[in-house]
C-alpha cells in the first residue's frame, strides 16, 4: 500500500517537472484515501485547490478551499479562513455559500461592517432567487451576531420591511 508521505512525494516529484495533471491525480488519490487523516492537513488541501485552479477545475478548488476555511475557522484562524473565503469569491463572485461563510467568520472576528454587507448580499441574492424562507435565516443570523446591537438590529427590521 502506497503511504500518504509517498502520495505527496511522488506528486511534488510531477509538479516540479512541471506536470501539473499527473501531480494532480495523486494529490486526489491521497485525497480520497486519506482526506480525513492527519496525513492530510489544511495546507496541502489549499496546495490541492491551486492546483485545480491552475487546470481550470473551478468547482473542485472551492469544494477544497471551502473545506479548508471551515477547517480553520474552527481551529481559531479566522483570517485564514477569510482569506480563502475572498479567494473563491475572486473566482466565484457573488457565490452565495461562500458569501454566507464570510458572513459568519467576519462576525464571529469582530468586523461587524464586512458581516452586515456579507449577510446583506446573501439575503438580496436569495430573495432574487425567490428562496424567501433562507434569505430571513440569513438576516437571522447577521442579527444573532451581535444581538445586543440596536443599529443590527435596525437593518435587519429594515431589511424585512423591503
Amino acid at each position: 500500500m502506497t503511504t500518504p508521505a509517498t502520495l505527496k512525494q511522488q506528486a511534488a516529484a510531477l509538479e516540479s517537472k512541471r506536470q501539473p495533471e499527473k501531480a494532480l491525480a495523486l494529490y486526489v488519490q491521497l485525497l480520497d484515501q486519506f482526506g480525513d487523516s492527519e496525513d492530510v492537513d489544511t495546507a496541502l488541501r489549499n496546495r490541492v485547490g491551486d492546483l485545480q485552479l491552475r487546470l481550470g477545475h473551478t468547482d473542485e478548488a472551492i469544494a477544497l478551499f471551502a473545506r479548508s476555511a471551515e477547517d480553520y475557522a474552527l481551529s481559531g484562524f479566522l483570517n485564514n479562513a477569510i482569506a480563502l473565503c475572498n479567494k473563491i469569491l475572486r473566482h466565484r463572485p457573488g457565490h452565495v455559500p461562500t458569501l454566507r461563510r464570510l458572513a459568519r467568520f467576519c462576525g464571529e472576528k469582530g468586523l461587524l461592517l464586512d458581516a452586515q454587507r456579507h449577510y446583506l448580499a446573501v439575503a438580496e441574492s436569495l430573495e432574487r432567487e425567490g428562496k424567501h424562507g433562507e434569505a430571513l435565516q440569513a438576516l437571522s443570523e447577521f442579527a444573532d451576531v451581535s444581538p445586543n446591537d440596536v443599529q443590527v438590529r435596525t437593518v435587519v427590521v429594515e431589511q424585512l420591511l423591503k
